[in-house]
C-alpha cells in the first residue's frame, strides 16, 4: 500500500510519521526504514531516540538514499572500481572536452573557461539523473529543428560520450549511483515486507523515482509526507504545484505496480503559538492567497531594513542574544537565507563578536594552509624558486621552521636580493650587509640562516628531481614525500590539538580531516591524470581545490542553525530569521538553466526530453522555499532586507505583501535602537566605541572610560589623534624592514622636523 500524508507547513506530518513508527515498534515490528534527506538525518536520529528510547531505537533503520546505497554494497558486494570524486570528475571532464575540441560545432570558443567545465559537469549530472545518456541525447536531438540547439546538443553528446569512455571500467560516477543500486537489487527483494516512511522531501530526481518503483512495489506499506493541501485541485500554478507534480509521478508508479493508494489530509495546524504566525502561513502573503484580514498585533513578526549586510548580521546577533537572555536555547533558533555565500562570512564574524554559538548546514569550501602549502611547493618548482613562493611556503607553518628563523632568512633574502637558483647554493654574505670581513658572530648568524635555507630547499630540490617524471602517480608520490620531509602531517595534527584546547572545536574538526583530504586529492590526481607535466598537474590541483569541499559537523548540540532555504531542514525552531528578503533574491529570480536556456528546455520537453524544467516551475519552487522559510517558526519570525533607492535594494514581495495586507506590521532600522541596545559583549562594545570614538556623548564617553586601561585602547586613541606611526626601537625597525634604506627618527627628532615645517606626513 502507498499512503500519502498531505498538509501545509506545521500540520504535523513528521509527527504523524513518528507516531506511526512508534505504534509499529510497540507492536513488535522491527522491519522499518525511515528515509529522509541526508541533512535531516541527525534531527531524525534525535527524534527516534526521544520517542523510542535506547532499547527500541535499533528497530528502525534511519536511512537516506546514500545510506541505502552503502548498505546494498555491504550486503551484496560491489565492484572494485574506485569512486570518482568531484576533483577527479573535473580532471576527466577537462580531458573529455580536450578530446572533442576539434569536433565541436558551437562550443569551440569556450574551451579554456573554467565556468564552461563546471557547466558541462552540471549538464552531464542532470542528464544522468534524468536517465539520459550520450546516445539518447544524440538520437533525440535529430528531431530538433532549432539549428543552434541541435549543434549544442551534438556537442554535449560528444563530451558525454568521451567522458563515459574515460570512466567506463575505471571509475564509478556518483551521478549514476542510484541506477547502479537499482540494477543490483532489482531482483533481490531488498524492500520486501518492510514498512517504509519517507519524510522531509520536497521532490525527487529521476534516479530516485526509479528506486521508488522498487520501494513501492516490494514494501508492505510506504508512507510519504508532502507539504501540500492542493494535490487534487488541478491547479498547476499554485504554491504547491512543485510538490503536487512529485505526488502525481509517485501515484503513477503505484498504479503501474497495482499498489493501492491511500490519502491522509492533515488540516489542523499545531506549530504556531500566536495568531500572527498562523496568519502569515494561512494567508500566504506572497504565496498566492487572497485575503484582506488585518492582524492587530506586532509582537512576534519583525521586519528590519538594514543599511548593509554587516548591519543586517549584527541585528540578527543582537536579537538572538536577547532571545537567549529570555530563556531560548540556541538550538531553538534558525537563520535562513537564499544565498548563504553572500552572508556567511559576515554572519560568522558577527556571531563570533556577539558570542553566538552556531552551526552551518552546508558543505564548506576548502580553506586550509595545508592545501596552500602544496600550491606553493608546485610554484617553487614551476617558477624556479622565486623568493616570494619560497618564503610563502615557509610561512604556512607546515615546514617545521620557527617564526624567528623565517624572519631572519627573509631579512637576509631582501638584503642581498636572493632569488631563483641562488636559493640552491649556500649563502656566503654577511647578515649585516657589506663588510670587509665576517667576524665570529657574523659566521654564526650566517650558519643559522644557511641551516634554515637547507631545511627549506633540500626537500624542494628532491621534489624537483622526482617531478621530472611525466607520470601523475610519481608526481603525487613526490609531493607526499616532500610533505613528510617538512613534517607537515605532524604539524597539522598539532594545530588541530591546539585549536581544540582553545575551544575552536569546529575548526579543530575541520583541520583534523584535512590530511585525509590531501591524501584523497593526491590519489585522485595519481589515478585520473595519467601522463602529464608539472604545470598541468598544478593547474589540475587548483581545479580540484575549487571543486572539493568539507562537510560540516556540529561542534555541539546547542547551536543556532544557519542554512540556505533550498537545503536546510530545521527541527521545529521557535524563532527564525529570514535574511536577504530583497526583490530577485528571496524568492530568487530565475537566471536561466546553465548551458541550456529556458526556451531551449521547452523545445526539448516538446521533443520527449525528460529534463528538469526551469521558468515557471523554478519560480514556483522558489516561492515554495520562501513559504517554508517563513512558516517554520513556532514563536517569532524576523525578516530583514537591504534598504536603498536602487532596484537592487528593493524589498521582495515577502516584505511588501506583509506591509500591504497587514497594516499592524511596521518595519524598523538601525535608528530604532538606543545606544545601550547595541552593546552585548566586550568585543562588540569595543568595536562600537572604536567606530564612534569622536562622539563625546555621555554613553560613548562612558565606553571610552571603561576601556581606558585596556591594552587595545591606546592604539585606537593614537589613530584617532592622527599621530604618525613611530617605531622608537631602531633595532626593531631594522628587523621589520630588513636592509632597505630607511630614514630613522626618534620621536623627538620627528617632532623637531615637523615643527620646522620639514615633515607634514607620517613617516617611519
Amino acid at each position: 500500500m502507498l499512503r500519502f500524508v498531505f498538509g501545509r507547513s506545521g500540520c504535523g506530518k513528521s509527527s504523524f510519521v513518528f507516531n506511526e513508527i512508534k505504534k509499529l515498534v510497540e507492536s513488535g515490528e522491527n522491519n522499518i526504514i525511515l528515509l529522509t534527506p541526508e541533512q535531516y538525518s541527525l534531527v531524525a536520529e534525535r527524534r527516534l531516540l526521544m520517542d523510542l528510547g535506547e532499547d527500541m531505537v535499533n528497530c528502525v533503520d534511519n536511512s537516506s538514499f546514500s545510506r541505502i546505497s552503502n548498505d546494498v554494497k555491504k550486503k551484496y558486494g560491489c565492484d572494485t572500481l574506485p569512486a570518482l570524486s568531484k576533483g577527479g570528475k573535473v580532471i576527466l571532464m577537462c580531458k573529455a572536452i580536450d578530446n572533442c575540441k576539434d569536433k565541436f560545432q558551437l562550443f569551440n570558443k569556450k574551451l579554456d573557461s573554467l565556468n564552461f567545465v563546471s557547466s558541462m559537469i552540471k549538464i552531464y549530472d542532470e542528464m544522468k539523473s534524468c536517465n539520459l545518456d550520450s546516445f539518447q541525447i544524440n538520437e533525440l536531438s535529430k528531431n530538433i529543428e532549432n539549428d543552434v540547439l541541435f549543434k549544442k546538443l551534438s556537442d554535449i553528446s560528444l563530451v558525454m560520450s568521451s567522458f563515459e569512455e574515460l570512466i567506463n571500467g575505471k571509475f564509478n560516477d556518483s551521478s549514476n549511483e542510484l541506477n547502479r543500486i537499482y540494477n543490483q537489487i532489482f531482483d533481490k527483494n531488498y524492500f520486501k515486507d518492510k514498512y517504509i516512511f519517507i519524510d522531509g522531501f520536497n521532490g525527487f530526481v529521476a534516479q530516485e523515482y526509479k528506486l521508488l518503483e522498487l520501494i513501492i512495489s516490494e514494501s508492505k506499506c510506504v508512507t510519504i509526507t508532502l507539504c501540500s493541501d492542493s494535490y487534487d485541485s488541478g491547479d498547476n500554478f499554485n504554491l504547491f504545484a512543485y510538490v503536487n507534480n512529485s505526488a502525481k509521478i509517485i501515484k503513477k508508479i503505484a498504479d503501474k505496480s497495482n499498489v493501492k493508494t491511500e490519502i491522509v489530509k492533515l488540516g489542523n495546524n499545531f506549530r504556531f503559538n500566536n495568531d500572527e504566525l498562523k496568519a502569515v502561513e494561512s494567508l500566504g502573503c506572497v504565496f498566492f492567497e487572497n485575503c484582506n484580514r488585518i492582524i492587530d498585533s506586532n509582537e512576534n513578526i519583525h521586519i528590519y531594513a538594514s543599511k548593509n549586510i554587516s548591519d543586517e548580521c549584527d541585528y540578527v546577533s543582537r536579537e538572538i542574544k536577547s532571545l537567549l537572555r529570555n530563556g531560548y536555547k540556541a538550538s531553538q533558533i534558525a537563520v535562513i537565507t537564499r544565498d548563504l555565500n553572500k552572508y556567511l562570512s559576515e554572519l560568522e564574524y558577527s556571531f563570533t563578536k556577539y558570542e553566538v554559538p552556531y552551526f552551518k548546514d552546508e558543505r564548506q569550501p576548502i580553506n586550509s594552509q595545508s592545501l596552500v602549502v602544496i600550491e606553493f611547493m608546485l610554484r617553487c618548482i614551476n617558477f624556479s624558486f622565486k623568493s616570494d613562493d619560497v618564503l610563502s611556503l615557509a610561512k604556512t607553518g607546515l615546514t617545521d621552521i620557527s617564526d624567528e628563523d623565517i624572519n631572519d632568512i627573509e631579512n637576509y633574502v631582501f638584503l642581498w636580493n636572493i632569488n631563483g637558483l641562488k636559493w640552491t647554493k649556500p649563502f656566503n654574505n654577511s647578515t649585516k650587509g657589506f663588510v670587509n670581513e665576517l667576524d665570529e658572530s657574523d659566521k654564526k648568524a650566517l650558519d643559522k640562516i644557511n641551516e634554515t635555507r637547507e631545511k627549506l630547499i633540500k626537500p624542494l630540490v628532491a621534489f624537483k628531481s622526482a617531478a621530472k617524471s611525466k607520470d601523475s602517480r610519481e608526481i603525487s608520490e613526490a609531493i607526499y614525500n616532500t610533505l613528510i620531509s617538512y613534517k607537515a602531517d605532524k604539524k597539522i595534527k598539532e594545530y588541530a590539538i591546539e585549536l581544540d584546547k582553545n575551544g575552536f572545536y569546529a575548526l579543530a574538526n575541520e583541520q583534523g580531516r584535512v590530511w585525509e583530504l590531501i591524501m584523497n586529492i593526491l590519489n585522485q590526481l595519481a589515478t585520473t591524470l595519467g601522463e602529464t607535466d608539472l604545470k598541468t598537474y598544478a593547474q589540475m590541483f587548483s581545479l580540484i581545490i575549487s571543486s572539493e569541499d568539507l562537510g560540516s559537523v556540529p561542534s555541539g548540540i546547542d547551536n543556532v542553525q544557519i542554512g540556505q532555504a533550498d537545503r536546510i531542514r530545521t527541527d521545529n525552531p521557535k524563532a527564525v530569521f529570514v535574511l536577504g528578503a530583497n526583490e530577485g533574491e528571496f524568492p530568487q529570480a530565475v537566471n536561466g538553466g546553465g548551458l541550456l536556456s529556458e526556451s531551449e528546455r521547452r523545445i526539448m520537453l516538446d521533443n520527449d526530453f525528460k529534463l528538469y524544467s526551469y521558468g515557471e516551475i523554478i519560480n514556483l519552487q522558489e516561492r515554495y522555499f520562501a513559504y517554508m522559510a517563513c512558516s517554520c517558526a513556532s514563536d517569532k519570525l524576523y525578516i530583514s532586507y537591504l534598504k536603498g533607492n536602487g532596484k537592487d535594494y528593493s524589498p521582495s514581495e515577502i516584505i511588501t505583501d506583509i506591509e500591504q495586507k497587514h497594516k499592524a506590521f511596521k518595519e524598523y532600522d538601525f535608528s530604532y535602537f538606543k545606544d545601550i541596545d547595541l552593546v552585548e559583549t566586550d568585543k562588540n562594545a569595543f568595536e562600537l566605541m572604536s567606530e564612534r570614538f569622536y562622539e563625546n556623548t555621555p554613553f560613548y564617553s562612558s565606553l571610552k572610560e571603561y576601556f581606558k586601561n585596556d591594552s587595545r585602547y591606546s592604539s585606537i586613541e593614537y589613530i584617532a589623534q592622527n599621530k604618525p606611526l613611530i617605531i622608537k626601537d631602531k633595532k626593531k625597525a631594522k628587523e621589520l624592514f630588513g636592509g632597505k634604506e630607511l630614514l630613522l627618527y626618534s620621536e623627538s627628532e620627528w617632532n623637531m622636523e615637523v615643527c620646522m615645517g620639514k615633515k607634514s606626513i607620517r613617516k617611519n
